[in-house]
């Protein structure tokens, strides 16, 4: 064993994508050394990273639970018919309109905070589903959120108007 040669290098063994990432890995682990040598603060950019990625969950989270719980409340037919709206499901393409409806009412209700955070889960949630070619099985899955956010501010709405009612 002691005299023996190696007949091949480790690089013609490998595949040129294998050699490739080797080298990006020896690349990326060179610039860390080189960081963490220099006084980077590559800690708390880890953390940075990973605080932001916790954040983004319990946003994600906090959002499905708002939709869950307001799937479980009927909308009235009268909400339905001021705004304009058929009997039953919600479309996820009313969201927009029945937020400009809640607008409207100028009723100040504790659960603005609530529409504000779905409002921005809706935007995220049409954003993403324009991706939804490259993973066709998750299109129903953000058209149903969508449609859960839009039935939300249904409820919203809803209440809105039997606030008024009473009032008035």
């Amino acid at each position: 064993m002691k005299g023996m040669q190696p007949r091949a290098s480790c690089s013609s063994l490998l595949g040129k994508s294998d050699a490739g990432f080797i080298q990006l890995h020896s690349l990326v682990r060179k610039r860390l050394w080189e960081a963490l040598r220099d006084g980077v603060p590559v800690i708390a950019l880890l953390i940075l990273a990973i605080s932001i990625a916790a954040l983004v969950q319990f946003f994600v989270s906090y959002c499905r639970s708002l939709v869950s719980v307001y799937a479980k409340v009927e909308i009235s037919r009268e909400a339905m018919e001021t705004a304009g709206l058929p009997a039953g499901h919600v479309d996820a393409g009313e969201f927009s309109r029945l937020m400009a409806l809640v607008r409207q009412c100028r009723v100040v209700a504790d659960d603005s905070t609530q529409l504000g955070a779905v409002r921005l889960y809706y935007a995220v949630l049409t954003a993403l589903e324009k991706f939804c070619l490259l993973l066709p099985a998750s299109c129903s899955w953000f058209h149903r959120e969508r449609s859960g956010c839009a039935h939300m501010v249904g409820v919203a709405l809803d209440r809105r108007i039997a606030y008024l009612r009473q009032s008035a």
